[in-house]
């Protein structure tokens, strides 16, 4: 395994632990010796998972202030 493949791997399992932190669950624990293609498509899961979660909270927050601004001026 060359040192770009580690590090290519540690930068993914720093990522997925980021994404983690935000709040997005990763399916299991994951650790160097996990094959690259499982990090990778782990990682791309999770992203994903966490761009949807940023969409639905912008539009909870949008339907909020629409709801605010017609309550306020009916």
């Amino acid at each position: 395994m060359s040192v770009n493949n580690n590090d290519l791997k540690i930068d993914l399992l720093r990522k997925i632990h980021d994404l983690k932190m935000k709040g997005v669950e990763p399916r299991k624990t994951f650790n160097i010796e996990e094959p690259i293609e499982n990090l990778i498509y782990e990682h791309t899961l999770l992203q994903k998972k966490y761009e949807k979660i940023c969409q639905e909270k912008e539009l909870e927050l949008y339907n909020h202030i629409v709801k605010y601004i017609k309550t306020a001026y009916i």
